[in-house]
């Protein structure tokens, strides 16, 4: 493949590691042509507590629906409260601004985050060291944030 695409996929698979070596392999070899591999994944050097957002979306996922609505509201108001109590800003607007921000409503990017179970942290070193070794890729492009993106490349050695 010319190009193989996962942003924000691979870890949610509940086999981070597996996903990742079988989605680079899918990359063309040098002898192809090669190829690029763009990913996002939730960085574990970048979050606080990863193993609490575990548990959190462990505890979501477990919920009957009424108790994940409350969970959502819950979650969504401590994304706000601080705009809305210290800088008086009306938490329906902030709430309507966020999808433009980030591509999608607010609700469901709450519902996104608290509900995305299985997952799993990694760090881009670790991520980086893996692609080289297993598939041959070289990272042309790393950009750390709370999930991590990457463009790797077919080595042109």
């Amino acid at each position: 493949t010319d190009v193989v695409y996962s942003w924000g996929a691979l870890h949610h698979t509940g086999d981070l590691w597996k996903a990742l070596e079988h989605s680079c392999h899918l990359v063309k070899r040098p002898e192809e042509g090669g190829g690029a591999f763009m990913l996002a994944l939730y960085a574990r050097e970048m979050v606080r507590d990863p193993d609490y957002w575990v548990y959190i979306k462990r505890l979501y996922v477990s919920l009957d629906e009424i108790n994940r609505g409350q969970m959502e509201r819950e979650y969504g108001w401590w994304l706000l409260k601080e705009e809305v109590l210290q800088k008086h800003r009306n938490p329906f607007v902030l709430a309507f601004e966020a999808q433009f921000q980030r591509g999608m409503n607010f609700w469901t990017d709450v519902k996104d985050w608290l509900g995305g179970y299985p997952i799993e942290f990694s760090e881009a070193s670790d991520v980086i060291r893996f692609v080289r070794e297993r598939c041959g890729l070289v990272p042309a492009r790393v950009q750390p944030s709370v999930v991590t993106e990457f463009l790797f490349v077919t080595d042109p050695r």
